[in-house]
């Protein structure tokens, strides 16, 4: 009799498990087969799934380069990533932090320094905790409903391919100077801090919903002469500056359409001209 979670038998006789489970019944190492279940070849690795769940011993912990299929961090657990140039790569799917669910939340949190870099190639969710001062590259969506925190002052402290969507119920707090990069829209109806952040849009018809919170700078940068719209649902505050960047060598003009009310708060900046062309239109 064998139990492999339904996965069944694949050719050759190999089980193909649907999943690991950490455990953490020796040590804190993500890289340590015996912390997880079922405990045949080793750790979790590409095209496979690590869960992290409440019934474990000891907080799962990665220290050196990690590449895993897909993360969930299930209610009451918790996975750490520190160290120097350390990277968390997420290659095959996606990245799932639980809300509390008959425990404490699920939680993350990503404090490597240096070159450290995480990479989720599928949808980023948390509904817990997620605090990271490392650069990220998300090639879907990033979906928050609890507490995400970004310390990173890097200039790719986030590159998305996708949408950032903070929902009711969640925050969404930049604590830091670094630059998000997106193509998707951006959509906030729950907390949002900017800090001292950038925030650059970059792609060809994108949107924004505020919520009435406000950004500290907001630069519309199209490239390849491509034009870029950008169209504000409600009013946009401003921190700091708005800025629009045309990197090509067309004349295409990138364009703001408000549909409430833009204000400056502070020393506010709109700067509609870049290199000596008129870049931007509102």
């Amino acid at each position: 009799y064998e139990n492999d979670g339904g996965a069944g038998v694949v050719a050759g006789g190999d089980i193909a498990w649907n999943a690991w489970h950490w455990t953490g019944a020796t040590n804190n190492d993500f890289n340590n087969a015996t912390n997880w279940y079922p405990l045949v070849t080793g750790p979790p690795g590409n095209g496979e799934t690590a869960i992290v769940s409440t019934d474990n011993i000891n907080v799962c912990e990665i220290n050196v380069d990690v590449s895993v299929g897909s993360l969930i961090i299930l209610s009451g657990g918790v996975v750490t990533c520190s160290g120097l140039n350390v990277n968390l790569d997420i290659p095959d799917g996606g990245f799932y932090i639980e809300g509390a669910n008959g425990d404490a939340p699920g939680r993350f949190y990503g404090d490597s320094t240096g070159g450290s870099f995480l990479t989720v190639d599928g949808k980023w969710e948390n509904y817990g905790t997620c605090y990271f001062i490392t650069a990220a590259n998300v090639d879907d969506d990033l979906v928050n409903g609890g507490d995400f925190r970004c310390t990173s002052s890097s200039t790719t402290a986030f590159v998305g391919d996708g949408s950032v969507s903070n929902l009711a119920g969640g925050t969404l707090r930049c604590t830091n100077i670094g630059t998000w990069t997106f193509q998707g829209n951006f959509s906030n109806a729950g907390d949002f801090y900017a800090g001292r952040s950038r925030f650059i849009f970059n792609g060809t018809s994108q949107t924004i919903t505020t919520g009435g919170d406000a950004f500290h700078t907001l630069e519309l940068f199209s490239q390849n002469s491509a034009p870029l719209t950008v169209t504000v649902y409600g009013d946009l505050p401003i921190t700091g500056a708005i800025s629009f960047d045309n990197s090509g060598t067309g004349t295409a003009l990138n364009t703001l359409k408000l549909l409430g009310n833009l204000t400056f708060t502070g020393a506010g900046i709109l700067d509609l001209d870049f290199a000596g062309g008129s870049d931007g239109v509102i």
